[in-house]
């Protein structure tokens, strides 16, 4: 008798290497599509790309995970996951959730060649007006990078031999010395010890008032408490890897924040700084983009959401909005759950500032790892054709789709009107009131960009308990197959709820 494959064993059939990726500006869902696959497909995950500053959310037996730095399989015992060679790795955050979790790690694995984020690039972030000017979530991730291509990096291969560890550490904090003295010493003072970012820095244990940085202390916490707890963990990836292949272990790749993020292929001045791309995820996980059999781009929709800075062409509130999510401090989910805002109401409402602050309640889009209010807005089409392309990919993952339930009109972006001075753009001459049907990662040009809409009448049906396409209401049905051709992506799962059984496999 023939052997009834379930969607998910049908979906991944013949494939060994499948990597996750997010397809927008992050947030958008890539959490419970990896803790989903490797739950019952994958024999490992490896996180290649990002570092603390992602947060990839899990729910798992009534209960709610957040991963930053450990990878979105650690829950499943059976399933090797591995911090790949790509990771701005903190490992005073990472021995901060692991305890926090209350697991077992013996299914985690470290690269040796994975590079350490130090507390000096925190400090740099956190008192960088850059950083400020950008949205960064504090981390240490700009400073981390710049350090890397720069080659003034300490791997944890280095942490592991003493005498290596402690020249690197004296010789780079001595090139930074000058720009530390340059600081404001209460000001750092402060930083260190206070209730933002005290617990990246020990509560003050670090501080020294003539260096800013004690270096012994934290050379003595480096090599006498971190490097004994991981030196269990740490492995040659590249010979991990091509065992793995050999063997034909189903590997999968966990992509960090998103595409629309990436140095290399994201909005200008307002990116991460590392490429969140399958060319820089596979490369963090020590394999090739060849090596990979499929590639699920997680796109958020029919709205996305943008964290920090920088330009948003459909965003619910434009520059308002922008603002009111950057004071975080005042505006944050404690304080718009008063509004006790509803959903349809706001969104055929005028105000749009209060449309975006429904989405967001609605959607619970609140940063994971800042805790800041997400910007939302309608899904822009352009620039998803954008990601596409860029990864060579079109399989498509729709998540939150269940979220504008009862909206009566959807709105998907095909298209900008710029509205700024003339200015030159690629070869020619962009003009005011030009239509534009590519995106444009130059910041200056996006920012005056106003999205050009096709509206859709959409679905009042609770779809939270689908689990076929036949049981979609037709409006989403219509919405789905525009994206589809619009985009050039074929969409392959829909997920209508946080739990893994809340899933639509549709090409399996």
């Amino acid at each position: 008798m023939k052997e009834t494959l379930t969607p998910i064993q049908s979906f991944t059939n013949g494939k060994n290497v499948i990597a996750v990726v997010c397809y927008q500006w992050g947030d958008t869902g890539k959490g419970k599509f990896i803790f989903l696959l490797a739950s019952d497909w994958a024999d490992i995950v490896i996180r290649g790309t990002g570092g603390a500053n992602a947060g990839h959310t899990i729910f798992h037996d009534g209960q709610e995970f957040i991963c930053h730095l450990l990878p979105s399989g650690i829950i499943n015992p059976k399933v090797l996951n591995v911090i790949g060679r790509g990771v701005a790795l903190d490992l005073h955050s990472l021995i901060g959730e692991m305890r926090s979790t209350g697991l077992a790690f013996d299914n985690l694995r470290i690269a040796s060649e994975a590079n350490l984020l130090m507390l000096y690039h925190i400090l740099e972030d956190i008192t960088s007006p850059k950083s400020k000017l950008i949205g960064t979530t504090g981390c240490g991730i700009g400073p981390f990078y710049a350090d890397y291509y720069s080659r003034l990096y300490i791997s944890m291969n280095d942490l592991m031999n003493e005498n290596i560890f402690i020249r690197k550490l004296n010789d780079f904090m001595d090139a930074k010395q000058e720009q530390f003295n340059a600081l404001d010493k209460e000001m750092v003072k402060d930083l260190m010890s206070g209730k933002r970012y005290g617990h990246k820095f020990n509560h003050g244990r670090f501080y020294d008032e003539k260096t800013v940085l004690n270096r012994q202390a934290i050379i003595d916490y480096y090599l006498n408490c971190l490097a004994p707890d991981f030196r269990p963990y740490v492995i040659n990836l590249s010979s991990f890897v091509e065992d793995a292949l050999r063997h034909q272990k189903k590997i999968l790749l966990e992509g960090a924040q998103g595409t629309l993020l990436s140095i290399d292929h994201g909005t200008t001045l307002y990116q991460t700084s590392s490429d969140c791309t399958i060319e820089g995820l596979a490369k963090g996980c020590g394999l090739k983009v060849s090596d990979v059999d499929q590639i699920l781009g997680i796109v958020k929709a029919p709205f996305m959401t943008r964290v920090g800075n920088g330009p948003f062409p459909t965003e619910f509130g434009g520059e308002e909005s922008e603002a009111y999510c950057a004071n975080s401090l005042e505006n944050n989910a404690a304080s718009e759950k008063a509004l006790d805002l509803d959903i349809r109401e706001a969104i055929n409402g005028k105000d749009e500032l209060v449309q975006g602050i429904a989405v967001r309640l609605k959607g619970g889009e609140y940063g994971k790892t800042t805790a800041r209010p997400r910007r939302t807005g309608w899904l822009d089409l352009i620039a998803l054709r954008h990601a596409i392309k860029v990864n060579g990919s079109p399989d498509l993952v729709l998540t939150k789709v269940d979220v504008m339930t009862g909206v009566e009109e959807i709105k998907l972006c095909v298209g900008y009107d710029y509205r700024g001075p003339d200015i030159f753009y690629g070869d020619g001459i962009l003009q005011s009131g030009e239509s534009v049907t590519e995106f444009i990662r130059d910041s200056e040009i996006l920012r005056n960009c106003k999205p050009i809409y096709k509206i859709f009448p959409g679905w009042k049906e609770d779809i939270s308990k689908a689990r076929t396409v036949e049981e979609l209401p037709e409006e989403l049905i219509n919405i789905m197959e525009f994206i589809q051709q619009f985009s050039g992506g074929i969409i392959n799962i829909l997920s209508v709820g946080p739990g893994n059984d809340d899933t639509i496999f549709i090409n399996s």
